[in-house]
């Protein structure tokens, strides 16, 4: 009998295939048409042609292979190790294009490529259907349930950053086509690459939502130019490892995003497939409202779902319509034309593919986005009235977290809430983040902080950044060092990183005592004539101090024992010294020997490395020594420029592991230190500081923080709405809008379009330069509370709107407090000087009025400095100096307040 051959089927050859040569078989179709057939078989040991006998196999079945097959075909003894491994993987090369997606054909298992985050790619078939402002919606909405990174890749007409973006002064800033082409340096490492993202990044207009917006600022001639070179498809979007797929992994890592929405080039271009075929997890269609381009979509439609079944992705397609005529029935037959449409395709196909009906898309349900007048005039702002659509498309893709569940809650639990909060804050009384380690929740900006790559913890500039929580991170990092040893200890080798509490100014009862005391330093500033000479000076020998002080304090700190290390006498007696007068001694004998230095320093180091140590020394306070003069202010610049430059600091630069210092310092301190070290050696330093920022929903977290510890009541309760610790530090904003809704009556995200009492009392708790502070708002929540013990309501909510602003003079006398405590004198006559003045006021007035009271005559800009003055809001009479709400309401001050 003869056995004719017939056109094969994908499924048809994998299973003939696996019945003759067994389960080690892949065949998938290629994005320019080839067959790829790999096969692990013990048929083809010393077989001089192996593709012969596949060939020969099949044609007992009465089938072939297609031209053209690409084959690897290895018996199992050739293969090397892990080989086997690469060769039944999935393909990742290569990039398709629509073409390439409708003559894919499914695999089993798809080739899925998972990652830790989770990418939606926004595409239609044309554009200005209001695709980029939906993107900015939704960014926003989910911003408040996760971290979100907006990512504009319609390159051929951006306008993500400019619409959406905070407008952001700073320079320096990469430009995007420039980090592109970095991406596709494979000289750059995936580390710098991230770092030098991260630069670019731009937060989202609503600082409510935890929102990163990343792409090119604007489509100038250079740009545009690029198009046709280094940012052409081909040098994109091609390849193993595609320089584009480079590019936002280090975005999405350099944001640390949970959500990547993509602002993907509408039509049928290379680049759109690359961004809903190749990187989108899911994609959401916009339909344009005209019927007549319906058909034009079904090729997309087709391309999406063979990608699915054949790669994996997109996984899930949402549709969504918008640009709508306002006839009703006019547009339920345009929606219904479109549901038409795709089910259509979508059936066809299935039955094609023979796709098991478990396997088959779910029903399409298009969301309508009916926009109004007001989208062209929000200036990237949310919304918060009529425009349900883009919560609904938001919701879609990320369901909001469930309400509360179980048994009923007890009716009388507010009055218990409020009973254990006061008794809270009355064993607490002067309570604070930086007080109370139990109230200590990092800020958002710190999910990414890596104590190993960090120079510097800032806090605000001035001394507004006092009470920002960097002496209880640095509390937290000693006393819970598991949290940070992930960050902090290099993969190899696999040593412990230890915390060293090298100084504080004020260690608790429960902390270890920091190595080096403030009496030390004092006498090392007074006896060796540290404040005498030009401040250059003073910061080269500061360096010298510190090269000879860290040695002592690593050995310390990590309890070397260094009786068999050859470390030379003058580093043996500074090791050995049991008071301050022999460290003296000694250091100044190590300063006049720094060869002797240098050896005992390998020395010791070798020791470190054979006890599998390596070590942060953690320093806070040293920017409050010394007085509060000009003269000492000067003397710290120089005290902390010497540690950023002295010998030793090589400890960070020069080694790939976690070994070096981490200030905890205010920003403006550092900045003058670095015009120190700068002078001395002529040259910036290579160092990276984290900021310490509260945004609004830090301080909202740190309010159901504290009601959680504070009451074991309220954290039943809130638990049922899913507030737990773990939630509330993670920064979950569904869960803690939910629980907001109880403590005084109102949700984050209130869609009225009136200023909530959350809105107001943020607003009024930042200073002139728009930051927040974690004092204010512990203050507000203990006084508010003692109000209301005198009038406990028998229902939610357990703060009253007139308790709260009953409240915000004691918080806003609390927080000016804080900054007489460490101001210096020409700040303290500043302060003083403002009693009396009005809260609004022209500059000139007010400069002339400050210097007839005693004020210096930089009163303005010291003012400014620490927050206490600003520009006028917009809605005041530009021109005008205006005193921060939070300064102005406290007594001690004074303020006259004529406005608002």
């Amino acid at each position: 009998m003869t056995l004719t051959t017939r056109p094969p089927t994908l499924p048809a050859l994998r299973e003939a295939l696996r019945a003759e040569f067994g389960e080690k078989v892949r065949l998938s179709r290629g994005h320019e048409g080839a067959l790829r057939l790999r096969v692990i078989s013990d048929r083809f040991e010393a077989a001089a042609d192996a593709f012969e006998i596949v060939r020969e196999a099949l044609a007992t079945r009465g089938l072939e292979l297609p031209e053209p097959t690409l084959a690897v075909l290895k018996a199992p003894a050739d293969l090397e190790p892990g080989q086997e491994e690469l060769l039944l993987g999935p393909l990742t090369g290569g990039t398709p294009t629509w073409a390439d997606a409708l003559a894919l054909e499914p695999e089993v298992p798809p080739a899925s490529l998972p990652s830790s985050y989770r990418t939606v790619a926004f595409w239609g078939l044309k554009g200005g259907v209001g695709r980029t402002t939906a993107l900015a919606h939704v960014a926003t909405i989910l911003g408040r349930r996760q971290v979100v990174l907006a990512l504009d890749l319609d390159l051929d007409s951006p306008g993500l950053v400019g619409t959406f973006a905070l407008e952001d002064k700073r320079n320096g800033r990469p430009r995007f086509d420039d980090l592109l082409r970095r991406a596709g340096d494979a000289g750059v490492s995936m580390e710098v690459l991230q770092a030098e993202v991260k630069r670019a990044l731009q937060p989202g207009k609503e600082t409510s939502a935890r929102v990163h917006v990343l792409g090119p600022e604007q489509a100038d001639v250079a740009f545009v130019a690029e198009l046709a070179g280094s940012l052409t498809p081909s040098a994109l979007y091609r390849g193993h490892g595609a320089t584009l797929r480079r590019f936002v992994d280090a975005a999405v890592r350099a944001a640390g995003a949970d959500l990547l929405l993509i602002d993907a080039r509408s039509g049928y271009s290379d680049e759109s497939a690359m961004a809903v075929l190749d990187l989108a997890d899911e994609v959401v269609v916009f339909a344009s409202p005209s019927p007549s381009t319906f058909p034009s979509l079904a090729p997309a439609i087709e391309a999406l779902e063979r990608s699915r079944q054949a790669r994996g992705r997109p996984r899930l397609v949402h549709f969504a319509t918008g640009m709508l005529p306002g006839n009703e029935e006019v547009r339920r037959r345009i929606v219904t034309a479109l549901v038409d449409l795709v089910e259509g395709v979508q059936a066809r196909l299935s039955e094609e593919l023979e796709t098991p009906v478990e396997e088959r898309p779910p029903a399409v349900v298009p969301m309508r986005i009916d926009y109004t007048s007001r989208i062209v005039e929000n200036d990237g702002l949310i919304l918060r009235d009529g425009l349900d659509g883009y919560r609904d498309l938001a919701d879609s893709l990320l369901p909001p977290a469930p309400g509360p569940s179980g048994a009923p809650v007890d009716q009388g639990w507010a009055a218990k809430v409020i009973v254990e909060v006061c008794r809270f804050f009355e064993d607490h009384p002067s309570v604070s983040p930086e007080t109370e380690d139990l109230l200590f929740i990092p800020p958002l900006c710190l999910q990414e902080f890596s104590p190993a790559s960090t120079t510097a913890v800032l806090g605000d500039p001035g001394y507004a950044g006092i009470g920002t929580g960097k002496s209880a991170l640095r509390r937290r990092m000693l006393r819970r060092p598991e949290e940070y040893q992930q960050q902090s200890t290099p993969a190899a080798p696999p040593f412990d990183t230890v915390f060293i509490p090298a100084y504080a100014q004020s260690p608790r009862d429960h902390e270890r005592e920091p190595l080096l005391s403030q009496r030390l330093l004092e006498r090392l500033d007074r006896d060796l004539s540290l404040s005498q000479g030009r401040s250059v000076n003073l910061t080269r020998t500061w360096a010298d101090v510190w090269s000879a002080l860290l040695p002592w304090l690593v050995a310390r700190g990590l309890a070397l024992d260094v009786s068999q290390t050859k470390l030379g006498p003058p580093l043996e007696r500074l090791l050995g010294a049991t008071s301050d007068d022999d460290v003296l001694a000694a250091v100044q004998e190590l300063m006049a020997a720094p060869e002797a230095l240098r050896v005992g320093l390998d020395s010791m180091l070798s020791r470190a490395s054979a006890a599998q140590k390596n070590w942060i020394l953690l320093f806070d306070d040293l920017d409050l020594l010394f007085g509060r003069s000009l003269d000492a202010q000067q003397r710290r610049n120089a005290m902390v420029a010497g540690l950023l430059t002295c010998e030793a600091s090589w400890l960070r630069r020069s080694q790939p592991d976690s070994k070096g210092c981490l200030l905890f310092a205010r920003e403006d301190t550092i900045r003058a230190s670095m015009l120190a070290a700068r002078a001395v050696h002529g040259q910036e330093l290579q160092t990276f500081h984290q900021p310490l920022h509260w945004i609004p929903l830090d301080m909202l977290r740190l309010v159901v923080h504290t009601l959680l510890v504070a009451s074991p009541t309220f954290a039943e309760v809130a638990h049922r709405y899913g507030a737990t610790e773990p939630a509330v530090s993670e920064g979950a904003p569904e869960q803690i809008g939910e629980v907001l809704k109880l403590i005084w009556g109102e949700r984050m995200d209130d869609r009225d379009g009136r200023r909530s009492v959350i809105s107001s009392i943020c607003i009024a708790l930042q200073d002139a330069n728009g930051h927040h502070h974690p004092g204010p708002i512990l203050a507000l929540l203990r006084h508010a509370f003692e109000m209301r013990r005198t009038d406990v309501p028998a229902t939610p909510p357990l703060l009253a709107p007139a308790m709260l602003r009953a409240a915000l003079p004691a918080a806003g006398e609390e927080r000016a407090q804080e900054i007489r405590r460490a101001a210096i004198e020409e700040e303290l006559r500043s302060l003083d000087a403002l009693h009396g003045e009005p809260n609004l006021e022209e500059p000139e007035r007010l400069r002339r009025s400050l210097g007839g009271r005693g004020a210096p005559a930089d009163a303005i800009e010291r003012l400014a400095s620490l927050g206490v003055v600003g520009v006028s809001a917009p809605r005041d009479r530009t021109g005008l100096l205006r005193v921060a709400d939070l300064y102005a309401l406290a007594p001690s001050l004074g303020v006259r307040r004529v406005h608002r």
